[in-house]
């Protein structure tokens, strides 16, 4: 049926007249006002995603509006960014690390001041990842001194600086500026981890860099950690797809399910991909998976908040995370749904801890 009662006859503008809202003259042209949101707005608490004041997803999805409203500090958004980080002595070194952080860190003045003679003019022509790379250069003085004539707008030749008599600290920021005009960190996480190789400025001028150049480190490479025994043409397309499909969720379940199952041939992780929702990644916190058993028959959240302050929630969690034989991996506790994971088959023979 039309949307207009007496279409095709003469009464039909006069009804869509009186379809309009009352004293309203419609613009003939223009454009839409962008509206800047402001801290108010983008609030985490008018998040759907916060519960219990706590944000329930592994990653922020508003982050683009938060920053816009400029309601990120640096520790929040380099939280962000190393929340789904596998490494986890890397990703608690690098929260405290923020935490602790003001504002947006320079080594001095001077570091500013080379930072804004490189991009001068080059604000729009130049990309991100470039900019992160000259952020490192020319962080150190002596860094700097050997690699500005090496530095060219959009470009940069690292075949051509010479770190002779470099400390290790510069050579650690070249590394890192390197591997991330390539899209990586340049560096493992276990030796970004480590305090005694990467002291705390250098890690955090990295992981600064990591954000200007928007590099993202949530998942291993898959082939460290999947079995190619066996591998065939059919089974490596059906998995392709199965993680094509998956969102960024779903694939740290993936790593987390691998990691607890261990599989011995590829077609066991096919089908563990196959079946990705038969797992979850959980919390680690006893009160917090307390509530989610709570969610998990019925629950909502109103009857929660209700009983919250008469009912021991982190007992409770204790209690089910026992039951439920939740597996400990360095993406965080994993679940399977159809029936626990049995400790017999798995346990001190793969080195792993059940929770």
């Amino acid at each position: 049926m039309s949307r207009y009662f007496v279409q095709d006859t003469p009464l039909s503008e006069l009804e869509r007249e009186m379809m309009q809202a009352p004293n309203f003259t419609p613009r003939r042209s223009g454009r839409a006002p962008h509206c800047r949101p402001s801290a108010a707005d983008v609030d985490c608490r008018n998040c759907l995603e916060y519960r219990r004041r706590s944000c329930r997803s592994l990653t922020c999805p508003y982050l683009a509006e938060r920053l816009e409203a400029g309601a990120v500090t640096l520790g929040e958004l380099i939280a962000e960014t190393v929340r789904p980080w596998k490494h986890l002595p890397l990703k608690q070194r690098a929260v405290g690390l923020t935490c602790r952080q003001a504002g947006f860190p320079f080594e001095g003045q001077l570091h500013i001041m080379r930072m804004e003679e490189m991009t001068k003019g080059e604000e729009r022509s130049v990309s991100s990842r470039w900019l992160a790379a000259v952020y490192l250069l020319s962080a150190r003085a002596a860094l700097w001194q050997k690699a500005v004539s090496a530095v060219q707008p959009g470009q940069i030749d690292f075949a051509g600086i010479r770190l002779r008599e470099s400390s290790i600290q510069e050579y650690v920021l070249y590394r890192a500026a390197k591997g991330i005009c390539a899209g990586t960190l340049g560096a493992t996480s276990e030796e970004l981890s480590d305090p005694e190789l990467v002291d705390d400025p250098t890690l955090l001028l990295i992981l600064c860099a990591a954000v200007i150049g928007d590099i993202h480190f949530s998942l291993p490479h898959l082939a460290d950690i999947i079995p190619l025994d066996t591998i065939t043409v059919e089974d490596a397309n059906a998995l392709a797809l199965c993680l094509q499909e998956m969102e960024q969720e779903e694939l740290l379940t993936f790593c987390a399910a691998l990691e607890a199952e261990q599989p011995e041939v590829f077609s066991k992780a096919l089908a563990i991909a196959m079946d990705i929702d038969d797992y979850e990644i959980v919390p680690e916190d006893a009160e917090e998976y307390g509530r989610q058993v709570l969610r998990r028959i019925g629950a909502d959240d109103e009857i929660i908040d209700t009983i919250d302050g008469f009912m021991d929630f982190a007992g409770l969690g204790e209690v089910f995370m026992e039951e439920d034989c939740l597996w400990q991996t360095s993406f965080g506790p994993v679940r399977r749904l159809s029936r626990p994971f049995p400790q017999q088959e798995m346990g001190e023979e793969s080195g792993m801890q059940m929770l």
